[in-house]
């Protein structure tokens, strides 16, 4: 058999995304995975496989395009995609902030405040006492403004949103940036 042929049968031997995904919904191992998470995992093995057949840039046999071996590497990927990119680290040099090694550590008040909210439904946009929609800036707003003296406060999410704040107020204008809108 010649190299065409043999990648026209490899081709052929291609399994379907959608028969792959029959056999991984099947299985106990996708219970919990999402479905935009494992059909990606299947096309993108797939289209490795097929641009492998290709270029012959793999060893690739009709075996290699089992239902099994397939799924397995679906597995592999999906397994790969649902772990979570963040580890702890240890932060051994000496710099408390400005490290690359996250930020800066919350109190554990704070963390177990944040983990009781977070996993429950909360009153984060929500005016509990006027029974309507709030802002999102009230819980800090009194805090803010008790520490720094200040009439008014915010919060953003780093220095770049910090800086646009203080730029708009140096200038002079009133900033359009605390409602959402381009300034």
């Amino acid at each position: 058999m010649d190299s065409n042929n043999k990648k026209q049968t490899l081709l052929k031997n291609l399994p379907g995304v959608d028969h792959i995904l029959e056999i991984a919904q099947a299985q106990p191992f996708f219970e919990n995975i999402p479905k935009t998470v494992v059909v990606p995992a299947i096309r993108s093995v797939i289209e490795d496989l097929r641009t492998g057949i290709l270029d012959g840039s793999l060893d690739i046999t009709e075996n290699s395009l089992s239902d099994t071996q397939v799924f397995e590497e679906v597995k592999k990927r999906a397994r790969e995609a649902m772990t979570p990119k963040l580890l702890r680290t240890i932060n051994a040099t000496g710099v408390i902030v400005h490290t690359n090694l996250g930020r800066s550590l919350l109190a554990d008040a704070a963390v177990e405040n944040l983990t009781a909210i977070s996993n429950r439904y909360s009153n984060l946009e929500f005016d509990l006492s006027e029974g309507k929609r709030g802002s999102r800036y009230s819980c800090v707003e009194d805090i803010l403004c008790e520490i720094s003296g200040a009439e008014a406060g915010m919060v953003v999410n780093n220095n770049a949103g910090a800086v646009l704040l203080c730029r708009d107020n140096r200038q002079g204008t009133k900033s359009n940036c605390i409602k959402g809108r381009a300034c």
